[in-house]
């Protein structure tokens, strides 16, 4: 089980015990579960010699300028230790802090009006030698940050010239720091996953987004601005349909890198089954709290019953709920899909189960079988030393972890979304699929047909890239 942390980024009055608590190199959570280094920011008359690079000396009187213009994480904390504040002062500076993020956070709010409008402005002339393309991704995701890489590194080997943008360990993922290095690197192309990130490209940049997740603003009401030179991808025709014509996007589904995820024979392969991923929290995608939870319950109960759960039956509920399908479909009943078929794992007793993500150890059934979470780097590690590994979504079968599954050569046994995935599922004989208890239990004294690594081969990131390419061309030669 993974360490509770409880440190936080700290300004410390003491520049040595800010050094002292520098060199511990603690971790602080970010976002969720989410670790970054933490930063011990320190006042005083002079700066430190040789310390470490989570050890910057911001002297008080220029606290707000350094705030203002770096991508560093605020302090959540002060530490008051060999401090000039008296204790009876700590309430008025505490309340003269508070004003200034306030004038941190509006002198950023009219730098980013600024930025957007210079950044219209720019030109930019596809008769260059090099195309310069611009990634930008949070580090506080689990996944995207490595498709994004992924991605924009074999964008590098076809010799294009590439800007990465990602925060620091350090680091906050905010927009002004966005517009600043888009506005120094002036990209021909940029590549964005779930947001349309258009509104500040001059007409002529061609700016790909592959939607990936079903995000507010493709569920809810508020209209989405895309402009001619906006390529949209999609993992699936559900999460665009209800802002989108089909003829206004392509399908493409996740892919899998083969230099992360491969097959290693010095790995001991042992009859288990594993499942990566995360416990879904209560989050109802715009149902209310009683109503998501009413679905997850209904859903539970067919799941346990073996009833079909169907496209009508959504759409009654959608009516029923006065919500969207999608609403729905990605929200109770996904919810319940993996919870239900990772309980089912821990309850059957033909094989060895280890769960591996967050938050599972609230759930009585998993808890005896959940091993923490992982580091990106063991998931090779962890699905070379399994026979199986568990997918369970109602609307995707083409997930990149089922990919990442297939390239390590263990056999996928994948949750049936043919009911609900409008894009062909073309591998049912290089993998094993389930919709039931029986049917799960079933599959763990089966092999597919045909060779696992057919997935991961047709999910490849160099297919992505020719495909990107082939809509580059067809933009250039509009």
């Amino acid at each position: 089980m993974n360490k509770e942390i409880k440190h936080q980024d700290t300004y410390f009055f003491d520049a040595q015990l800010a050094l002292k608590i520098a060199k511990e190199q603690n971790r602080v959570y970010t976002v969720g579960t989410i670790t970054g280094l933490q930063v011990c920011y320190y006042g005083g008359d002079f700066s430190l010699k040789d310390a470490p690079k989570n050890c910057i000396f911001v002297p008080l009187e220029n606290f707000y300028n350094y705030f203002v213009k770096t991508e560093n994480r605020v302090p959540d904390k002060f530490d008051f230790y060999n401090s000039p504040v008296e204790d009876s002062e700590i309430d008025d500076f505490r309340a003269l802090l508070k004003e200034t993020y306030k004038a941190i956070s509006k002198e950023h709010k009219s730098l980013i009006q600024v930025y957007k409008q210079e950044c219209k402005k720019l030109t930019v002339d596809f008769s260059d030698k090099k195309l310069r393309i611009y990634f930008t991704v949070s580090r506080d995701t689990t996944v995207l940050k490595y498709v994004t890489q992924y991605i924009s590194n074999i964008m590098k080997e076809r010799d294009y010239e590439v800007y990465f943008h990602m925060p620091n360990e350090m680091g906050a993922y905010f927009t002004l720091p966005i517009l600043v290095k888009y506005h120094e690197f002036n990209p021909h192309i940029t590549f964005n996953i779930n947001y349309l990130n258009n509104e500040y490209l001059n007409d002529d940049v061609i700016n790909f987004v592959w939607f990936q997740d079903p995000m507010p603003d493709l569920l809810d009401d508020s209209k989405v601005v895309t402009r001619d030179k906006d390529v949209l991808l999609s993992l699936s025709h559900q999460i665009m349909e209800k802002k989108f014509l089909k003829k206004d996007y392509y399908i493409q589904k996740s892919c899998v890198d083969s230099k992360d995820f491969y097959l290693d024979s010095s790995i001991r392969r042992e009859n288990k089954i594993v499942f990566i991923g995360s416990k879904y929290l209560d989050n109802y995608f715009g149902l209310s709290k009683d109503n998501g939870k009413k679905l997850e319950n209904l859903f539970r109960i067919m799941l346990n019953e073996k009833k079909e759960i169907t496209k009508d039956l959504i759409l009654k509920y959608s009516k029923e709920y006065e919500c969207d399908f999608n609403n729905i479909l990605y929200g109770p009943l996904t919810f319940v899909v993996r919870e239900v078929s990772v309980e089912w794992l821990c309850q059957q007793t033909e094989i060895n189960v280890e769960i591996y993500g967050r938050y599972w150890e609230s759930n009585k059934i998993v808890a005896p079988f959940f091993k923490g979470e992982l580091l990106h780097k063991d998931l090779v590690k962890v699905y070379n030393s399994a026979k199986y590994a568990l997918s369970s979504h109602p609307g995707e079968m083409y997930l990149t972890r089922i990919g990442e599954m297939s390239a390590c050569g263990v056999i996928p046994i994948i949750y049936d979304a043919r009911n609900f995935d409008q894009c062909e599922f073309l591998h049912e004989t290089s993998s094993l699929i389930f919709s039931t208890y029986d049917e799960l239990v079933s599959c763990l004294s089966k092999t597919p047909k045909n060779d696992v690594k057919q997935i991961s081969e047709y999910m490849s990131y160099s297919k992505l890239v020719d495909t990107i390419e082939e809509r580059l061309k067809k933009e250039l030669n509009k």
